[in-house]
């Protein structure tokens, strides 16, 4: 962004830096931060959701993040973190996601996210295939979330695999999808249970 130079403003006594138009100023302060913008088309696909939130993960942030364990693998709340700020980014004003849900509907745990406005999705992470049956046995019905997935319109088990985590080996299991990331968090390779997978180019 070195091509958006500061100017100096002359006609003041107390000259300050500014940019040369506001144009120019809000390019850089999205470029630079982001935006909370809401956007004008609300998806209300959920397969086109999960799709634009990798598309809007971060990549830069993921590879330069020290949130890791000791094998140099990002901890699960990294791409937590990271799945959440992309997620907010593509819901309306009255989209929220909330964090770590549990006591209000009286389950034993909590899930990733649970996106409450009239979509109600719920999706779970998890990282390098740890515990894959069990969380997926959490998600059924039945199972330890049962309360509060019966009121979700879809349910998803997504397994982050980094660049140094081992690969997933065959086709993921029903309501599961596989996330793998390329060794600079350029690309991540998403695989359904439906045999279907497709590459998208994460934010650089």
């Amino acid at each position: 962004m070195q091509q958006f130079a500061l100017v100096e403003n002359v006609l003041q006594k107390d000259s300050k830096f500014d940019f040369p138009s506001p144009l120019i100023r809000n390019c850089y302060l999205q470029h630079k931060y982001g935006t909370n913008i809401p956007p004008t088309q609300i998806k209300t696909n959920f397969d086109e959701f999960l799709k634009d939130v990798f598309a809007k993960m971060d990549g830069v942030t993921l590879k330069n993040c020290r949130s890791k364990s000791k094998n140099s693998r990002l901890l699960e709340a990294a791409y937590q973190h990271e799945f959440y700020r992309a997620a907010t980014g593509l819901l309306g004003v009255d989209g929220i996601v909330s964090c770590e849900v549990g006591a209000l509907y009286s389950i034993h745990g909590r899930i990733d996210f649970f996106i409450n406005d009239k979509r109600n999705w719920a999706v779970e992470l998890l990282r390098d295939g740890d515990r894959l049956n069990d969380h997926v046995a959490r998600m059924a019905p039945g199972g330890k979330y049962d309360r509060l997935t019966i009121t979700a319109s879809n349910t998803v088990v997504i397994d982050l695999r980094g660049p140094s985590s081992p690969q997933p080996n065959g086709q993921p299991p029903e309501g599961v999808v596989y996330a793998v990331f390329e060794k600079e968090f350029r690309y991540v390779t998403v695989i359904k249970s439906n045999g279907t997978s497709f590459t998208i180019t994460l934010v650089s």
